[in-house]
């Protein structure tokens, strides 16, 4: 599957008390991000303070546009509120002090736009954050060649994997899909990822156990998996490996 033509949807804060830059700053990413493959939801803010006064009723950005210099509370602050709240929000300063680039990296940015450069600066910084995002989508989803068909699923809405007869059904936290798919081969795909194979009939996602018992493996929801005995072992060790 070509990410790139995949319209991912990306959620983006902006945060600039010069007013009349917003709606440039919006307009201009928006149309990057959309080159890019991705579905930009913006909010918008005209104060450092109207930022935080919401944060805690937001859900996390996946990247905030800054100006530094803003009164009361300056971009580098309020970046470092952002990160200490939402630790996997992409920062991105907007800004016309460059003197105070060197000064900024104690708000963890990952791009410093000057406001002199900023459609140069821009372009770049908007590509290099999509190719982060897509790689680490990439990261966390596959993608099976089922026949002539292609799934794809991310790894942390698949809970478990069971065999029934010819069939696969793969639970998710969104429902079920049923594959024409060998568990063996599956059982491959899926370990890198965290997938332990507690029965001939069960892969599970390690991410959802809470407790394994001599034949079973309980979820987090309290539904019970069948565990072999002969696998106890095996399945304890590679628990262990992820969790560490």
């Amino acid at each position: 599957m070509d990410l790139a033509k995949s319209n991912f949807i990306i959620s983006v804060g902006v945060c600039d008390d010069e007013e009349k830059l917003l709606p440039y700053i919006i307009n201009k990413t928006r149309t990057l991000f959309i080159q890019e493959g991705f579905s930009p939801v913006y909010q918008s803010y005209a104060s450092s303070e109207a930022f935080l006064k919401e944060m805690g009723q937001l859900k996390p950005f996946d990247a905030v546009f800054l100006d530094i210099s803003m009164p009361q509370v300056d971009g580098i602050a309020l970046a470092q509120r952002i990160q200490m709240q939402w630790v996997n929000t992409y920062i991105i300063f907007v800004s016309a002090k460059e003197e105070l680039v060197f000064h900024a990296f104690k708000g963890q940015p990952f791009y410093f736009v000057r406001k002199r450069l900023f459609e140069e600066d821009i372009c770049d910084a908007i590509r290099q954050l999509c190719a982060v995002i897509k790689e680490k989508n990439r990261q966390d989803t596959i993608v099976l060649d089922v026949q002539k068909e292609q799934f794809q699923f991310s790894i942390k809405d698949m809970i478990y994997v069971e065999a029934a007869d010819k069939y696969l059904v793969v639970v998710r936290k969104q429902g079920e899909t049923l594959l024409r798919y060998r568990i063996s081969e599956l059982e491959e795909y899926l370990k890198p990822y965290g997938f332990i194979r507690i029965h001939k009939s069960y892969l599970v996602n390690c991410r959802y156990v809470f407790l394994i018992k001599d034949r079973y493996v309980i979820l987090d929801d309290g539904k019970q998996l069948p565990l072999s005995r002969h696998r106890l072992k095996q399945v304890r060790q590679e628990f262990r490996e992820f969790i560490q």
